[in-house]
């Protein structure tokens, strides 16, 4: 056995978590890097179509109509981090490598995290109730999904959830019910309770990544710093949760 230091070999390459957030979207490609402040925008009404026996009979008109709404979604930015000595040092675009890995191995799970912090904090939010299995609160969801929206949803489910759930096949990317609801597996997604929410289908922006260097002036420590900005959304039809009790 030899006395020299070890060997610097490569380490084993990082594998993202399947049928996360991110296969439930398709990026756009933004005209206006504004977007990154947020976006609005106009969004088709959620209520049902209104249905009228007799089309020539003013009197069933009901004096309410419905009107389009206003959607929002915020801007984020998540950041992957790497310390790589004083400023200045030989090493500066390899940490920015390192930093840029580290991004972009864990960027889905904390875009999930602000995610799951918005429909849980989301004043349209409907609480179901009654489920004593996952199956039976996908069955739920669905229902609502149908009742409410009238399109299709989005499942939103903790990785444990979906691992309990025996009927759920795959396409592709996406995780499908049997009614081919995407089911989103978030690594990001709280599990310490067995929650499960419906959406509308997704869309958002992703920004290229960029790279800096930060300084910390008291301890002169440099920081590598890969960075890009994220907006997800769903039109503001009201989103229901249920909890497996």
């Amino acid at each position: 056995m030899g006395y020299a230091a070890p060997q610097v070999v490569e380490g084993q390459p990082r594998e993202g978590l399947p049928y996360g957030l991110f296969s439930s979207l398709t990026f756009r490609t933004p005209t206006d890097e504004h977007w990154a402040n947020g976006v609005e925008w106009e969004a088709p009404p959620c209520d049902p179509a209104q249905l009228f026996e007799d089309p020539d009979c003013d009197s069933s008109l009901t004096n309410s109509y419905v009107t389009s709404l206003r959607g929002e979604a915020p801007g984020i930015a998540v950041s992957g981090l790497y310390k790589c000595g004083t400023p200045g040092g030989r090493a500066d675009i390899q940490s920015q490598e390192k930093a840029t890995a580290h991004l972009l191995t864990q960027e889905e799970k904390a875009v999930e995290q602000h995610v799951w912090a918005r429909l849980a904090a989301d004043p349209s939010l409907v609480t179901l109730s009654g489920a004593t299995s996952v199956q039976e609160a996908v069955a739920e969801l669905e229902q609502y999904a149908g009742d409410t929206f009238g399109f299709k949803g989005v499942i939103h489910a903790p990785r444990k959830a979906a691992s309990l759930h025996v009927d759920l096949h795959r396409s592709g990317s996406k995780l499908l019910t049997n009614l081919d609801t995407q089911v989103v597996a978030g690594g990001g997604y709280d599990a310490t309770s067995l929650t499960l929410y419906v959406t509308p289908a997704l869309f958002g922006y992703r920004s290229s990544v960029f790279n800096q260097t930060l300084v910390d002036p008291n301890l002169n420590d440099a920081y590598a710093i890969a960075q890009r900005s994220y907006v997800v959304a769903w039109d503001p039809c009201p989103i229901a949760a249920i909890t497996v009790a």
